[in-house]
């Protein structure tokens, strides 16, 4: 099972990867996120922007504007 490695110093990043290689089911997830910078990243065919609020992680469609 693939382990998602996050960039350093990079606290978003971080803790994504803590979900995802904690996730209960892990091997039923099917669409990875694919980090493209800081917050941003691909998730299956959509560009996301992620951040963390209070230990709590939230993404929306990312805008560039």
């Amino acid at each position: 099972m693939a382990v998602y490695i996050p960039v350093k110093e990079d606290q978003i990043d971080f803790r994504l990867a803590e979900f995802i290689n904690n996730y209960p089911e892990r091997q039923k997830l099917k669409i990875m996120f694919l980090r493209e910078s800081e917050g941003v990243y691909q998730f299956g065919s959509r560009r996301v922007a992620v951040r963390v609020d209070k230990d709590k992680i939230n993404s929306k469609p990312f805008s560039s504007s």
